[in-house]
Parts: structure tokens; sequence; C-alpha cells
């Protein structure tokens, strides 16, 4: 929840400031609860995986993966294509990853790399 919190103060600081929001998101205080929300997102799919739980970490991954996405219109915006295309590509690099470990559950022989 800590993290959708997080994305709905991005989503209301855009709507309000528009492309100035990025000075506001800036702020120490800002940077400290995305990256507080981001950690407790990561210790939990990693919980999930040391306890086998793939399709729990699957599905976490994919809401990892949405922040990204979600994200990425707004700092489009900002910061121009060339600049958000390495969030586009690592937000997709995590759906295929979450297909991998979901994958897994019906092909149990199969190597995850």
């Amino acid at each position: 929840m800590v993290f959708y919190d997080y994305l709905l103060h991005f989503l209301k600081a855009f709507d309000a400031m528009g492309t100035k929001a990025m000075v506001h998101l800036t702020h120490s205080d800002d940077h400290r609860r995305y990256f507080k929300a981001m950690e407790e997102l990561t210790d939990i799919i990693n919980t999930a995986l040391d306890e086998g739980e793939l399709i729990a970490a699957s599905v976490l991954t994919i809401r990892l993966a949405d922040t990204y996405l979600f994200a990425t219109p707004y700092l489009i915006r900002t910061f121009g294509q060339e600049m958000t295309a390495p969030l586009m590509n690592f937000a997709q690099s995590l759906l295929v990853l979450a297909h991998e470990m979901a994958s897994l559950v019906e092909s149990p022989g199969a190597v995850l790399q």
C-alpha cells in the first residue's frame, strides 16, 4: 500500500504542477518516500522468492513493472522519450521475468536464468 500511496502522491503532484512537478519530487522527503516504498516492495519480492512462492513473486514483479509504466508518460513529458526509454526497457524486462517465473510453475524442470 505504501507504494500505491506514493503513486497517488506522484499523480497529484503532476496534475497540480504539470512539468514543474519534477522540482517538487526532487525534495528529499519525496525521494525517501519513493525509495522506502521501492525497498519494501523489493523486500517482499525477495521474501516470496526465498520461500519458493513463484506466483506471488511474479505478481509482485508485475506490480513493480506497473509502477514504472505508470510514471513513464509523466516522465516523457518532462524529460523526453529518449531519456525515458531505459525505464520502459527495464519495465519490459520485469514483465518478461514475471512471465518466466510464472511459467516455472507450469514447467518445474525448467531453469530460470
